[in-house]
């Protein structure tokens, strides 16, 4: 595969993957609205254009990982916008997190534009995306996505195909829904295990011994929620968007998700608390904080 690749929005997850596939040998062309976060990716020589508009112009294939549907309007129809750059038969691939009603606009736009849009979110955060180690979770023309998948297999271990545009992004929520209820049940039976004054580590030795439930994820929360150390891998502010986007979508067809609208008032309230931009795992301290009587961990 030799084509041109360019990389919009050089948050956590964007710097990874331009450096991974920089270090695979593609040629990669990078824009940020604050261009500071480029320099990084300068020194290991991708270019970097001024605009989103520039990067249709100079790129064949063109990544939009950025934070939300107003984000990814942004940088494709601003008056620099990529749009309106030579982005004709190019082909627009958005790993942002947006949701079903939003990618079925945004593949609307991508007709008119006579652009192919493949709906491409991923599963894993900052350790995964750094490792390479990514799940695309690929909607679009079958086609045009087996054109590119080994530049998708320098991002990640698996592509799995989900269908036509919009079904990346339906795919895409329908996982972050059990990683938000894997971390709320994370954060809630430390809490408990405090509460009961037990040990929360001994939550996690269990966890290892037992196959049903040891599975990396545990391993990696349990290092934030026992330290209590929140930098973020997967942030608060951003599990409360993709949350909203699925009961908003189970609504617009009548379905309630009552565990998930309990999660959302839980995350609501942690963001309220100023933790937006902390590690999800953050719920563990508003359990506290907000719901209960216990102020020091136990062991």
């Amino acid at each position: 595969m030799n084509k041109k690749i360019g990389i919009i929005g050089m948050g956590i997850m964007g710097s990874a993957m331009a450096k991974n596939l920089k270090k695979a040998g593609f040629d990669i062309t990078v824009y940020n609205r604050t261009a500071e976060k480029t320099l990084p990716l300068k020194d290991m020589g991708c270019k970097v254009a001024k605009t989103p508009k520039e990067i249709a112009g100079e790129t064949d294939i063109t990544i939009v990982i950025v934070t939300n549907p107003s984000a990814v309007e942004n940088v494709l129809t601003n008056t620099e916008g990529w749009f309106k750059g030579e982005c004709k038969n190019k082909v627009l691939v958005n790993m942002s997190t947006v949701g079903v009603e939003f990618t079925t606009k945004l593949n609307e736009m991508c007709r008119h534009h006579e652009v192919k849009l493949l709906d491409c979110p991923v599963s894993g955060s900052k350790v995964h995306v750094e490792s390479a180690s990514l799940v695309v979770l690929a909607g679009g023309d079958q086609k045009e996505i087996e054109k590119i998948k080994p530049m998708f297999l320098k991002l990640a271990k698996a592509v799995i195909y989900a269908g036509p545009v919009p079904n990346g992004s339906a795919l895409k929520l329908c996982m972050n829904l059990i990683t938000a209820q894997m971390t709320t049940a994370t954060a809630e039976s430390v809490v408990l295990a405090n509460t009961l004054q037990i040990n929360p580590k001994l939550i996690f030795d269990v966890i290892k011994q037992y196959s049903a439930l040891n599975c990396g994820y545990f391993d990696i929360k349990s290092k934030n929620v026992l330290n209590d150390d929140y930098r973020p891998a997967f942030s608060l502010g951003n599990m409360l968007k993709d949350v909203k986007f699925m009961i908003r979508e189970a609504g617009l067809r009548n379905q309630k998700l009552p565990v998930t609208e309990s999660a959302l008032k839980l995350m609501e309230t942690s963001a309220e608390q100023g933790y937006k931009d902390k590690d999800l795992s953050v719920i563990a301290k508003t359990l506290v904080e907000k719901y209960g009587a216990v102020k020091k961990p136990v062991g």
